[in-house]
């Protein structure tokens, strides 16, 4: 029996198949384009993710030279404060935003005006400042505002996690740690704040179900076994926002311990045992979300400048190798 572990993140993806113990037999990596058709804008191309990301899983099964039916399960690590709207039929209606999109910095200072950033804090966990407008919801607006038309044939507003549940099974389920980044996700109630939902005059029904990490949501359909060379037996299973399952793989399953990761950005975050939103901890920029562990919260900060800095160097000055 195998796992796999799949991570979407903002520059490229990776697959990785792995025995239950912990034993690396086969891994892949695919590069995709980040964006910039304006200043100050930054997004992917949901298709041109998608298709790296079939044949980055169907690159490490056939590395692996393993039987897709030995793949028991996967799960999914992703890229947070991404978004992208869905038609009806699961088609995506506009590139995705990314954490450094900075467009809806006028959306963003609303809610800091109106709403209040700290009042936002209290349910959320997340810090706003409009100085770094990164989260879903003030950009959802942006699109309103600005892309009447995309707005109007949205169905759904997915993040990156429910969006490949979605294509792998057909079920858009996200778990509590991405929906937390979205400035939608109540994290003490465990579900969408209606508060927020209402100021913002935005229906619930435009977003997916949340679940804990963790959770069976289905099995592939054929469609999907078909475009990566998995078998329709594998269980598709929740998985959470990369910075928070980058610091289980790190051994940080209880308080104390720290990870500092370097990825497109550089995170450091501790755990909470008990759910604890201090002003002191909104006004240092820390964010607070539910971790990939039950009953467990992850406190972290993070430089938005860190691996993708190293990347943009490489594709302006380095030679190919």
């Amino acid at each position: 029996m195998y796992l796999l572990g799949l991570d979407v993140g903002t520059t490229g993806c990776k697959s990785v198949i792995f025995t239950p113990d912990g034993e690396v037999i086969s891994s892949a990596y695919g590069e995709y384009r980040l964006h910039h058709r304006r200043p100050g804008w930054s997004e992917l191309d949901p298709k041109e993710v998608w298709n790296t990301t079939k044949e980055t899983i169907r690159r490490s099964i056939n590395k692996g030279k393993i039987d897709p039916k030995q793949i028991s399960a996967l799960s999914t690590s992703v890229l947070g404060d991404a978004f992208i709207p869905v038609d009806d039929a699961g088609n995506p209606l506009y590139w995705s935003m990314t954490t450094v999109d900075a467009r809806a910095a006028e959306q963003t200072r609303w809610w800091e005006e109106n709403f209040g950033a700290d009042r936002i804090y209290r349910i959320t966990g997340q810090p706003l400042t409009s100085s770094m407008p990164i989260y879903p919801l003030p950009k959802i607006q942006w699109l309103r505002e600005h892309e009447s038309e995309v707005y109007r044939k949205t169905a759904m507003f997915l993040c990156w996690e429910d969006y490949v549940n979605m294509k792998l099974c057909g079920k858009p389920v996200i778990d509590f740690s991405v929906a937390s980044r979205t400035m939608m996700f109540d994290i003490a109630k465990k579900e969408w704040s209606r508060e927020i939902l209402e100021t913002a005059e935005l229906d619930e029904n435009l977003l997916p179900e949340t679940q804990p990490a963790g959770t069976v949501i289905g099995q592939l359909d054929s469609d999907a076994a078909k475009e990566t060379g998995l078998s329709e037996e594998t269980f598709v299973v929740t998985g959470g926002h990369d910075q928070a399952c980058g610091a289980l793989g790190a051994g940080i399953v209880e308080s104390g311990p720290a990870m500092d990761a370097t990825g497109t950005v550089e995170c450091i975050g501790v755990i909470l045992k008990t759910l604890s939103l201090t002003e002191r901890a909104r006004l240092q920029g820390f964010a607070v979300h539910h971790y990939v562990i039950e009953d467990r919260y992850f406190l972290f900060g993070f430089n938005p400048t860190s691996g993708v800095i190293l990347r943009w160097f490489r594709d302006n000055f380095a030679e190919k190798e």
